[in-house]
């Protein structure tokens, strides 16, 4: 009997297992969520559906992953599918997944092209999954602009929960639900209900977070929302979660101590990104809790570009800045095909020279020059490919300094 009771104390010590879902009708395929369109695209507009779920095209980072999706596609369509993978060149180091978490150097199942000694068969810098004979289950390229083919986006898992809005183990409560809809609060004020509700307010740690908190306020016609963020000489989330994703908009006077997020595009920031303000007054807000059991919720670590980068090609997000020495320099910026960059200087002293962004539209070479000193300097690209100039009329004296930052957007973002 004894150790009837030891058994019965020790069981009440034990977390209870949480149940593993998917949300928005996807279907858990190993540990992720996938969900087929069948209904054949473009690969820019099947990357754009995806990011409406808050997700990106199905990556495939190992042999289990490719089986995986074989045995999910295999029986529900006889077309091809889009996978998230786009390739600049023909080195797989170079052909990164859609998520922003690494490359195809680690797993590949390309189609091998002995005679021509690569591993494409032929090369284009979209990657589509073979559907039936021959050829099954491996990868192609094919032309962005003109083929069609089926897709399966991709989602993270997240814990069994009744909350409205559950993403990666993580319900997202908006402060309507908490408060009179009509009301916004400080940042004291709006963390102290959210502390009530068994949260904090948001933190945010991956551009696909980002999207899903700002795909929530799409048709709501608000301005901003605030951030669970303290910002004195370093950010800080007020959840104690690792700052690990960054989006701010350094072009802004940066006055303050509270951070939000843009939902709509202005002269001064660009919707989806954060900026410094001033705590004073109230401000709408979300707070965010965990989904299960947080012991269970892993965010990982981001690994963050280095910030100098004369003379070589950038792909899909980074830094760059000013030489460290007397040199002209070229910053090549690629991204998916579909999707633009999104260049922000956060500091900008160019003289006795200039810098010019060069790219190529419709048949024709768009230029543009910057000179002189700007607190404000954004550029849009017309496509996914630029090239940032520096040229110092006069390298023995050199006295420029930039810094940059630049992320891939779709084209209404």
């Amino acid at each position: 009997m004894r150790h009837i009771f030891l058994l019965l104390a020790l069981l009440s010590y034990i977390p209870a297992i949480q149940s593993i879902t998917c949300t928005n009708d996807f279907t858990r395929v190993g540990n992720k969520c996938l969900k087929l369109f069948t209904t054949p695209t473009s690969r820019t507009n099947a990357s754009r559906t995806c990011a409406e779920y808050a997700g990106n095209l199905v990556t495939i980072k190992n042999h289990d992953d490719n089986f995986l999706l074989f045995a999910f596609v295999g029986n529900a369509t006889d077309d091809d599918v889009w996978i998230g993978l786009y390739c600049f060149d023909k080195n797989v180091t170079n052909c990164l997944w859609d998520d922003g978490q690494g490359s195809a150097e680690v797993y590949n199942n390309f189609v091998s092209s002995r005679s021509e000694g690569n591993q494409f068969f032929g090369f284009y810098e979209c990657v589509y999954y073979k559907v039936g004979d021959p050829w099954n289950g491996h990868w192609l390229s094919a032309d962005c602009r003109w083929l069609r083919y089926s897709f399966v986006c991709e989602i993270p898992t997240t814990f069994d929960d009744d909350c409205a809005l559950n993403f990666n183990g993580s319900c997202y409560i908006p402060s309507e639900e908490l408060i009179n809809s009509t009301q916004s609060l400080g940042l004291d004020s709006a963390q102290k209900i959210c502390q009530e509700n068994d949260g904090n307010l948001i933190s945010i740690h991956s551009a696909n977070e980002n999207r899903f908190v700002l795909n929530y306020y799409k048709s709501l016609g608000l301005d901003s929302v605030l951030l669970g963020a303290v910002v004195t000489k370093h950010f800080f989330w007020m959840d104690d979660s690792h700052w690990d994703f960054s989006n701010i908009d350094h072009t802004n006077d940066e006055y303050g101590t509270c951070l939000k997020m843009a939902l709509q595009n202005n002269k001064t920031v660009s919707k989806g990104s954060w900026y410094i303000t001033p705590c004073d007054g109230s401000h709408y807000f979300m707070c965010k809790r965990s989904a299960g059991n947080s012991d269970l919720i892993h965010v990982p670590k981001v690994v963050k570009a280095p910030p100098s980068q004369c003379n070589k090609v950038l792909l899909m997000s980074g830094t760059f800045s000013s030489p460290t020495y007397p040199e002209n320099c070229m910053y090549t910026l690629k991204t998916l095909d579909g999707q633009q960059i999104r260049i922000t200087f956060q500091k900008f002293y160019v003289a006795n020279g200039y810098i010019q962004i060069v790219e190529d539209y419709q048949g024709a070479e768009v230029k543009q020059k910057f000179s002189g000193t700007n607190k404000n300097l954004r550029y849009k690209s017309l496509t996914n490919e630029l090239k940032v100039l520096f040229i110092t009329e006069d390298l023995e004296n050199m006295n420029s300094e930039f810094v940059a930052k630049f992320f891939s957007v779709f084209e209404t973002e």
